[in-house]
């Protein structure tokens, strides 16, 4: 993040990153940074503590206040990383008899997804198949894995909806010229 900071800073886009690894924060010099003591994957801190993470916002955007430096800040609270604490997403067994098992596997994580969409009612599936159809989407997979041509397993979803990210990009670079 710290060199295409300093090439968007040369585009004329003020920065802001923030850092999880102060090493590679220091190597690669942006023009701002907020050094965050948290655990890797955690970039505001901490989860479902929404003021929590609007003060690390907060510090990070104050950063914008400082001429382009580089300029490396510490965030004053350091959260420990509670690996050792084994993670659960409890999924009931699954009828696989006739699927791939990546598929099947899949169609096992559906209540998972669906708990995740109730509790925060967002998700990143379903721009070009629903959740539900991932498990047939992967036997298709596996059926071209297996040999079979695109032209004959055809596909489930509209891929026009999902934009690539060479579109993204053109269209980005379009908003600066």
């Amino acid at each position: 993040m710290g060199t295409l900071a300093s090439v968007l800073e040369k585009a004329g886009f003020a920065t802001v990153a923030l850092s999880s690894i102060r090493g590679q924060i220091e190597s690669t010099a942006p023009p701002r940074a907020l050094h965050c003591e948290f655990p890797l994957g955690r970039p505001l801190g901490k989860p479902n503590e929404p003021e929590f993470q609007r003060k690390v916002i907060t510090a990070a955007f104050s950063l914008l206040e400082k001429p382009s430096g580089p300029v490396l800040v510490d965030y004053p609270i350091s959260i420990d990383d509670d690996a050792d604490t084994p993670l659960s997403c409890p999924i009931p067994p699954a009828d696989t008899s006739d699927r791939d098992p990546a598929a099947a596997e899949a169609f096992g994580l559906l209540p998972a997804w669906r708990r995740t969409q109730e509790t925060y009612g967002r998700s990143t599936v379903g721009k070009v198949v629903t959740a539900e159809q991932v498990p047939d989407m992967l036997d298709l997979f596996a059926q071209i894995a297996d040999g079979e041509s695109w032209e004959e397993v055809g596909s489930l979803g509209d891929p026009t909806k999902s934009l690539p990210i060479s579109k993204f990009l053109r269209r980005s670079s379009n908003l600066t010229s």
